[in-house]
């Protein structure tokens, strides 16, 4: 099953009837700043020691909800410890309306499953689904146009040691296609203006979470 698409629909959570913003894909384009955004106070390349940050993003993410199945399929988790994690409100969760299914949110899943399984990001099916890349040579001009992210983000990346470098042909950097494919994947679904995207080691970041709240 693929993940659903929502948009503007009415979810039940904690007891409560709520308006859901989710959706699958990137959906709306929004001009945004063209310098480098900085986090928490620090200057924009401040940060790169310990993450990695989107320094310039003109496109509006919104967060992706997986049925509990199929994210516990997908995570390799159990599905009764994601149950578990929802009623503590340790992951957003909500059902649709006339529906027993629950909804995870595949970010925060995810981020238990590194947790829980001391992944790397190779691990994760967001690399897998491109593992065949791996240690195909790309220029970062040529990354940039083929998977739409701006030449200063892939860079930033590259610096932070996210993206693996190949070498150099004709005084160009060459990079790991699949680095970038997987950098792409996350940054798609999680991407927005000084949003953390990962950890040091290139597994996405996890943000902290409290209780169930929207």
């Amino acid at each position: 099953m693929q993940a659903l698409k929502f948009l503007g629909s009415s979810i039940r959570q904690s007891g409560r009837l709520l308006t859901a913003r989710f959706q699958v894909r990137v959906l709306a384009e929004e001009p945004g700043p063209r310098d480098s955004i900085p986090v928490a106070g620090h200057a924009p390349d401040a940060s790169l020691g310990a993450f990695c940050v989107i320094a310039r993003y003109t496109m509006v993410a919104l967060p992706i909800f997986l049925p509990l199945s199929e994210a516990a399929r997908k995570y390799g988790l159990d599905e009764a410890h994601l149950r578990a994690l929802v009623e503590k409100g340790k992951i957003r969760a909500g059902v649709l309306p006339d529906s027993d299914e629950v909804l995870v949110s595949e970010e925060e899943v995810r981020g238990e499953a590194i947790e829980q399984k001391d992944l790397r990001k190779e691990d994760l099916p967001e690399y897998q689904m491109h593992a065949h890349l791996k240690g195909k040579a790309i220029w970062i001009s040529e990354a940039s146009r083929k998977y739409g992210i701006l030449q200063p983000t892939l860079s930033k990346w590259v610096r932070a040691g996210i993206i693996r470098t190949l070498g150099r042909e004709a005084n160009r950097l060459l990079i790991d296609e699949a680095d970038v494919a997987y950098c792409a994947e996350i940054y798609r679904k999680r991407g927005r203006p000084g949003r953390i995207l990962f950890n040091r080691d290139g597994t996405p970041y996890k943000p902290k979470t409290g209780p169930l709240a929207m």
